[in-house]
């Protein structure tokens, strides 16, 4: 009976996930019961295995399974062989989930930009401030209400302007830092977000589950599709990363939620901005 390894030499799982543009490094430790290396073969046309190294001289033998384009999700098995072609039962085959990549909206859209941003300013997986990705959503759900309340309230109150939709609310000075060249991103926004992408995009990767479901969530509320609600009486106004400075006089902290603090307005602002002066910060 030969095993299904990883490149380290832990067993590779009875079932795993791979993802389209996927390559899957491993090995088969073991003979065949005619004493001669395995064949390896995978179900699905979308994968290819392909033998990096297999000598005589060592029942180990290192292989890499490349994943081409998926287009729907399906399910696949590898499984091995003997070299005159028929099945080892012996030997435990691997199921494998063949899921699309994941992509964000287009760059230009609106709800291109809004993804980034959540996916930018919500604390993900991994990063300080992360405690659920329920309580994560909500984080996201709530910085699209900011934008809109503010779009609604009046963007030139809070330093945007005649902004007049939520791409050129969000692209406007002192809104959300990074995003001002939009769609040129610098820095942690950028390097952030390439992380995010190519971690949900790698089930070789043991984390990407968590980043999947992260980037999911930021489309659905970007498209509107679990847009949440505004958890203030009030409305919410502002965010912070928690424990910065206020974003001013006129803004009141109203919660804390996954690493940042939610901000609404104060009540003699809201019944006279103008008299109050422009509100300032993200």
């Amino acid at each position: 009976m030969a095993r299904f390894l990883r490149m380290d030499g832990s067993s590779l799982p009875a079932r795993m996930t791979l993802i389209g543009g996927n390559t899957l490094w491993f090995k088969v430790s073991g003979l065949g019961p005619d004493r001669k290396h395995l064949r390896i073969a995978c179900s699905s046309p979308a994968a290819r295995v392909s033998v990096v190294s297999a000598r005589d001289s060592n029942v180990e033998q290192k292989l890499k399974l490349d994943i081409g384009d998926v287009r729907i999700a399906t399910r696949a098995t590898l499984t091995a062989h003997t070299q005159g072609g028929a099945p080892d039962h012996a030997t435990q085959g691997v199921e494998i989930q063949l899921e699309p990549a994941l992509a964000l909206p287009p760059a230009g859209d609106e709800t291109g930009m809004l993804a980034r941003l959540l996916l930018a300013e919500a604390k993900g997986p991994g990063q300080p401030g992360f405690v659920s990705q329920s309580r994560t959503l909500l984080s996201m759900q709530w910085m699209r209400h900011v934008l809109l309340n503010r779009l609604k309230f009046g963007p030139r109150f809070f330093g945007a302007g005649n902004a007049g939709t939520l791409a050129a609310l969000i692209v406007a000075p002192k809104q959300v830092e990074g995003f001002e060249a939009y769609p040129t991103l610098t820095g942690f926004p950028a390097t952030n977000l390439e992380a995010i992408v190519r971690i949900a995009n790698d089930g070789t990767y043991s984390g990407y589950a968590s980043r999947r479901e992260f980037m999911r969530n930021a489309i659905d509320v970007a498209k509107g599709i679990n847009p949440g609600t505004d958890p203030c009486p009030t409305g919410l106004y502002a965010w912070r990363t928690e424990k910065a400075d206020s974003p001013g006089d006129n803004f009141v902290k109203f919660v804390t939620e996954s690493g940042t603090d939610f901000y609404t307005l104060t009540d003699a602002f809201i019944r006279d901005p103008l008299l109050r002066g422009k509100g300032k910060g993200k």
